[in-house]
């Protein structure tokens, strides 16, 4: 008998697989899914290291991969001698040509792009990374490090330069304040459904 129901109990956690979860021993009922299952990257670009702190964050809280933009030519480290050159980029619609293979992004349902606010918006890595990867039907969550303008442009930037992925609310943090923002990251999260109410 005892070889009967663990022989019962295969082919009922293999039908939940396939059904989308697992059941929970004893219970009848389906796990809920975890944050791998979802297939979860962190896409980013930090000048500073601010925005690099963010990522962290997100993968301490949900143990997600992370992809760092790496610009084959890169930023002079100064950010009063970017500046000019980041604005100009954005004015000329410039996309800066990165080291990173975009093409690993296909294994990912959700992706949360990360950036620290250049002009409003998106600094040029992340601008060539949301308009060359293939990101239709993926989920985009944008987060941004500012000291003052906020999410700015980004929202609209992103619908505009991926206008077949589903968008998300976003997160803007202070870049004085990323690293005592963990907590601030992870009610984001929750609130994004990334994370267990």
């Amino acid at each position: 008998m005892e070889k009967y129901n663990n022989g019962r109990r295969q082919i009922l956690m293999a039908l939940a697989s396939l059904a989308g979860g697992l059941f929970l021993p004893g219970t009848g009922r389906a796990a809920p899914q975890t944050q791998e299952a979802q297939r979860m990257l962190v896409v980013f670009y930090s000048h500073t290291g601010n925005t690099r702190t963010i990522a962290r964050h997100i993968q301490a809280l949900t143990g997600c991969d992370l992809l760092d933009l790496e610009p084959v030519t890169p930023y002079p480290r100064d950010y009063d001698t970017v500046v000019s050159p980041a604005n100009k980029e954005k004015q000329q619609g410039f996309l800066p040509p990165l080291k990173n293979p975009l093409d690993m992004v296909s294994r990912y349902d959700v992706i949360l792009v990360g950036s620290p606010s250049w002009w409003g918006t998106f600094a040029g890595p992340v601008r060539t990374f949301l308009s060359t990867a293939a990101l239709d039907g993926k989920t985009l969550i944008p987060f941004i490090t500012h000291e003052g303008s906020g999410l700015g442009s980004a929202p609209a930037d992103l619908r505009r330069l991926c206008p077949s992925a589903k968008t998300g609310e976003g997160l803007a943090i202070r870049g004085s304040r990323v690293d005592g923002a963990r907590q601030q990251v992870e009610s984001w999260l929750r609130k994004a459904g990334l994370l267990p109410a």
